[in-house]
């Protein structure tokens, strides 16, 4: 009895929280991503004086995948448990056989096109989960290789030009250039992480793969733009958390482990958890922001990671430091404070005709479809819509 009271008390409380997270705007969804992946921060360095870069990989995101599968396990059996307890109630309360049989026949009916849209989710599904997850690895495993061939602030001061590379890559693919207030964000947040890493421009092996990692990040913040509009959150997370880990585990079988010790396999697991934590909250932001928004706040996580290690292993706060952490925070405030937070809903519909409704916009009374694709990868570059191709967030599809 205990335990069924408790188990329904855990459950309400993991709803409520849901909702609070699906009501809270994406902007501030983001910034508690940007932490957990602050967080992640110094015990990735702990773990890697032991184990191979690859091998610290590879133990955060199986330990991640491990964790956002056992999440939808559970949900899954919780689901199955309620329909079958609904059944039941159905069975008791003596449900006409017509009505049964009426449902079955139309459950019959929409069987074929139920069937071609899951065909259509589960390649998109496999397609976003191999890109993410690709060129996420691609980026880990050059800053891991940056780390061992330059300082760390300059490693930390190069991979951070995501903050560039993507509204390049956007205006590249759009043809029309960002807003004024963005550009002058970038530029404040470029100086500000300049400062607070006290890097150093001599170009070596090590700054061009911090910088090709950029790159990385880059393409992965934009791929997850991309596809988690157009997917389940959780699933879209667990594959392509799945990629990395396996990619990661292959590396690591060719290269090496290096030295397993418990500090170092604890250090790891904790990077795993904030992963997955991250990684679902980044994913829930960016259904409802673009890559230029998502980039600019992901531009915090220095200043986290600063103020975390100020705290956890007293490191000084010099004042570079702080007027980069300044200058980092201004950039974000100017980049983001003429964006709307709480973006109009909509959709990319680059499906085919036959595509179902159902699964391209779940939740079409709050979250319109529009006849054309709003992502500034697949934005037209002509007509109305097209001057402001990069501000126009991405929509909120429906989580479940």
């Amino acid at each position: 009895m205990f335990q069924r009271v408790w188990g329904a008390k855990v459950q309400r409380g993991g709803k409520a929280a849901t909702r609070s997270l699906r009501a809270a705007p994406p902007p501030l969804i983001l910034l508690v991503s940007a932490g957990f992946f602050a967080s992640s921060i110094l015990p990735a360095q702990w773990a890697v004086r032991d184990l191979r870069p690859a091998a610290a990989v590879a133990v955060r995101f199986v330990v991640a995948t491990a964790l956002v599968g056992l999440a939808l396990a559970v949900a899954a059996w919780r689901r199955t448990a309620a329909m079958g307890a609904a059944a039941g109630a159905e069975m008791l309360g003596g449900a006409s056989g017509a009505s049964g049989a009426s449902g079955a026949s139309a459950g019959a009916a929409a069987g074929p096109v139920t069937s071609g849209g899951q065909k259509v989710l589960t390649r998109l599904l496999v397609t976003g989960s191999v890109l993410a997850g690709g060129v996420n690895t691609v980026g880990f495993v050059l800053q891991n290789s940056a780390l061992d061939r330059a300082e760390a602030g300059t490693v930390a001061f190069l991979s951070s030009m995501s903050v560039v590379v993507v509204p390049v890559l956007l205006a590249l693919v759009s043809r029309h250039w960002p807003a004024g207030r963005r550009i002058a964000g970038v530029a404040l947040a470029v100086a500000g992480s300049f400062v607070l890493t006290g890097a150093e421009l001599d170009l070596g092996a090590g700054e061009a793969l911090a910088l090709l990692s950029a790159v990385g990040g880059s393409l992965h913040v934009m791929a997850t733009s991309h596809f988690a509009p157009l997917l389940r959150g959780p699933w879209f997370n667990l594959g392509q958390l799945g990629v990395v880990a396996l990619l990661a585990s292959l590396t690591t079988a060719v290269v090496g482990v290096g030295a397993v010790t418990w500090p170092a396999l604890l250090a790891a697991g904790y990077t795993g958890v904030a992963q997955a934590v991250g990684l679902s909250l980044q994913v829930m932001a960016q259904r409802r922001l673009d890559g230029g928004q998502a980039v600019m706040i992901l531009t915090t996580i220095p200043v986290m990671t600063t103020v975390a290690a100020w705290l956890v292993v007293g490191d000084p706060l010099t004042a570079a430091v702080v007027g980069g952490g300044v200058l980092i925070v201004a950039g974000v405030a100017v980049s983001e404070c003429g964006a709307p937070l709480w973006p109009p809903g909509r959709i990319a519909s680059s499906f085919p005709n036959s595509f179902p409704a159902r699964f391209s916009a779940r939740s079409p009374s709050r979250h319109p479809c529009p006849p054309n694709p709003v992502f500034p990868l697949s934005q037209p570059t002509s007509g109305p819509a097209a001057p402001a191709a990069l501000d126009a967030p991405v929509a909120l599809a429906g989580e479940e």
